[in-house]
């Protein structure tokens, strides 16, 4: 009962963020619970009739929880015609920094630029290395590379930002 109630409540979890950008879900895997027979389990351990009376194993005690797996394929791609919104095709994932300076990571594309000015999730992490955006930013263009450009007011060559890294 507490391994299929804990399958419920990830899958109420997958389900309440469908639409939530870069969430990935998770899938919760079982296996089978094995009983010893209480008598035999006890002799085994107390090492009498050690090889003639070998504990008995019997299936149907039910499921356990294996594990629970995040499952890291890609979700689907929807265009939002936002200047800073960018996608990992394949594996990867985008380094932020934390407030306490550890590292984190995302897959989430939505981005924006903090008050610092530099390339930032919609919580407020900045990318790691940070990237550096100007206020006069027209357009963000990310080359197969990672590298950063951007389209500046008044200029008519992409401006180098910076790259990220995956």
């Amino acid at each position: 009962m507490q391994a299929q109630q804990l399958n419920v409540e990830t899958i109420a979890s997958n389900l309440a963020n469908v639409n939530t950008a870069g969430y990935k879900r998770s899938r919760v895997s079982f296996s089978d619970l094995v009983a010893l027979d209480p008598a035999r389990r006890t002799a085994a351990l107390a090492g009498s009739d050690a090889g003639l009376l070998a504990p008995v194993m019997r299936m149907g005690a039910g499921v356990g929880v294996a594990g629970i797996s995040k499952l890291f394929d890609a979700g689907d791609i929807k265009k939002t015609d936002l200047p800073m919104d960018i996608i990992v095709q394949g594996e990867g994932f985008f380094e932020v920094q934390t407030p306490d300076g550890t590292p984190a990571y995302t897959r989430g594309g939505t981005w924006t630029v903090n008050r610092d000015g530099n390339l930032a999730t919609s919580a407020g992490l900045a990318l790691k290395p940070a990237i550096a955006v100007p206020d006069d930013v027209q357009a963000l263009v990310v080359q197969p590379d990672g590298r950063v450009q951007a389209r500046v007011a008044g200029q008519q060559s992409l401006a180098d930002l910076g790259k990220i890294d995956l």
